[in-house]
């Protein structure tokens, strides 16, 4: 493990900790429906991800317009990092992953 990912790792460790503190008055019914929001929303996030990916590999290295998409997916990667320690937390303290609707309009 590199630096970097070890640090990346505390830093994870560390957000999980402060997340349970959180969530600690969750229970039933309000644990489950946070769950499943959380879940939904890491759907998304993991949607827009993927956009910003394919944007970014479709344009030109030289192409101006390169640094925003960038900047883009590097936010949509934080976020997502964020969003799935909020799940990990959840599903933990719940104990079970909970069903979640289908997407409604899945990517082609």
């Amino acid at each position: 493990m590199t630096r970097s990912q070890d640090q990346t790792s505390n830093q994870i460790e560390e957000l999980a900790q402060s997340l349970a503190l959180v969530l600690e008055p969750l229970a039933g019914d309000e644990l489950v429906s946070a769950t499943t929001q959380a879940i939904v929303k890491h759907r998304k996030l993991i949607d827009q991800l993927e956009l910003a990916y394919d944007a970014l590999r479709d344009i030109a290295d030289d192409d101006p317009g390169r640094d925003k998409l960038m900047k883009a997916y590097s936010d949509a990667m934080l976020n997502n990092r964020a969003q799935i320690a909020v799940v990990a937390a959840l599903t933990d303290k719940l104990g079970y992953i909970p069903e979640v609707p289908p997407v409604s309009n899945p990517r082609p």
